[in-house]
């Protein structure tokens, strides 16, 4: 049973005050289902799978306790004993701290997703070990958390005697610093034109449901951060050395060696961390995942803000088009790290084609309304926009005789000649559709229609559609 096929608005339509049998039976069920799902979203805020293995690990210890399920928010407490569960870069030579450390973790969760998690730990991203855990301890022990209906419900059934008495002894409860808190809230119920006064209700953490579309909590700074990292390390110029020993009893002509040299990283995929990212993206699709475009967006993003991406995905484009051609640099000091930098710039071509393919899957969506797809194109629009004018400054700062540039990065830039032997210049370069396609058949997919009923009957299911009438 998953609370996806309970039809909220008919419940609530049906019943003033849903009963709270019925209401606790969609809060035991409200939560997902699956590991994978978690396992998914603690690896891309995290960049790999190590604090899913620890949170596991917690689980499996049996460190989570006092699972507490109030309406949708689900509060736990996670106790690590022996070694300091988080580790640092800088305690690796440090003897391992074996105190017990417990925190606090809350999770809010809406139609079988997790829209929102915190801990008191000090990791920086959303999921770390300890909301792991607690997800792990809520899908498989459902009958050992306890539940309980809303705070806003619970608040209800109190008499107004009850309701001093909990005031009174919640104030009483809390830390001494939240007494200025609490005395803030008593004048602003006593002023009549506040805000608090003003305001139909009040809002209920342990409420939800709200919003049109649950939407799964993912930690975007982390993977801007991530992301950036990997496209920095990536552009710098390095050595490549490859390990083949049947290359040392091999005579291959030298064209066939510099090929299989080009041929080897596009089957690695390089760099490894935006592939695996990008088949995420995929993987999202296919599960119908409301993040898929945001993860995308995030990655097309941090891709655009690079200008060595950019210059080499261009530079690729030309060369591909037929009328320019790939050529080592004027100055023999950097022919060899040209040679080195070959891979990686046809590998960053490849990974923005693949960019660009992935929205036009996304534009290609049936599903979306008109206005989404309005919407969608104003992004794709905006990114290729974006695209060309960096491309076109960053050409004419490094061509710029005024402008004090290295030759070696000048002749990154120049690395690509036209039929008339001239190099790659603020005079020459142009973005037409023959020579830079960009995000142009993303944008031409945003241009599809869908408005035939033979294709909304196979959308929505309908079985009063013959699906052969034209044939």
């Amino acid at each position: 049973m998953s609370d996806c096929s309970v039809i909220f608005e008919n419940a609530f339509a049906e019943h003033a005050a849903i009963p709270d049998k019925f209401f606790l039976s969609i809060v035991r069920w409200c939560f997902p289902e699956s590991e994978e799902d978690v396992r998914l979203y603690s690896c891309l805020a995290n960049g790999n799978a190590d604090e899913f293995d620890r949170g596991e690990y917690l689980y499996q210890a049996n460190a989570v306790h006092d699972v507490f399920q109030i309406g949708y928010h689900i509060s736990a407490v996670v106790n690590a004993t022996g070694a300091s569960s988080i580790v640092t870069p800088t305690s690796s030579s440090a003897p391992p701290c074996r105190s017990k450390v417990t925190y606090n973790v809350s999770v809010r969760v809406d139609r079988c997703r997790i829209v929102s998690c915190s801990c008191s730990c000090a990791f920086k991203a959303s999921w770390c070990q300890h909301v792991v855990a607690v997800c792990l301890y809520r899908i498989n022990r459902v009958s050992e958390v306890e539940y309980r209906v809303t705070i806003w419900d619970s608040i209800n059934e109190l008499t107004n005697e009850e309701l001093k008495k909990l005031a009174q002894f919640l104030i009483n409860d809390l830390p001494r610093q939240y007494l200025p808190v609490a005395q803030r809230l008593i004048d602003q119920l006593r002023n009549p034109n506040s805000e608090i006064n003003a305001a139909v209700g009040a809002p209920d953490p342990t409420d939800g449901g709200h919003d049109n579309v649950a939407i799964w909590c993912l930690d975007q700074r982390t993977l801007h951060e991530n992301i950036r990292r990997i496209l920095i390390k990536f552009c710098l110029p390095s050595p490549t050395v490859h390990c083949d020993v049947q290359y040392l009893s091999s005579n291959q002509p030298p064209a066939a060696s510099e090929w299989l040299s080009l041929f080897r990283p596009h089957r690695a995929k390089e760099p490894e961390g935006l592939w695996n990212l990008l088949s995420i993206v995929r993987e999202m699709f296919k599960r119908r995942d409301e993040n898929a475009t945001s993860l995308l967006h995030i990655i097309t993003e941090e891709c655009l803000a690079c200008s060595q991406v950019l210059i080499w995905w261009y530079q690729t484009a030309l060369s591909q088009s037929g009328q320019w051609t790939l050529c080592s640099p004027s100055t023999n000091k950097s022919s060899s790290l040209m040679s080195n930098q070959k891979t990686p710039q046809l590998n960053c071509a490849s990974l923005c084609d693949e960019i660009v393919q992935l929205w036009r899957l996304a534009a290609l969506n049936p599903r979306l309304s008109s206005f989404e797809r309005e919407q969608l194109t104003s992004f794709i629009q905006i990114y290729h926009r974006n695209a060309v004018e960096r491309i076109w400054k960053y050409i004419c700062f490094l061509t710029n005789p005024e402008t004090s540039v290295s030759s070696q990065a000048a002749g990154f830039i120049m690395s690509v000649v036209d039929r008339q032997g001239q190099r790659l210049s603020a005079e020459n370069a142009r973005f037409t559709a023959d020579l830079f396609p960009g995000f142009l058949s993303a944008l031409r997919a945003c241009q599809i229609s869908w408005n035939n009923t033979n294709i909304q009957g196979l959308l929505f299911g309908s079985n009063n559609v013959n699906y052969f009438q034209d044939c």
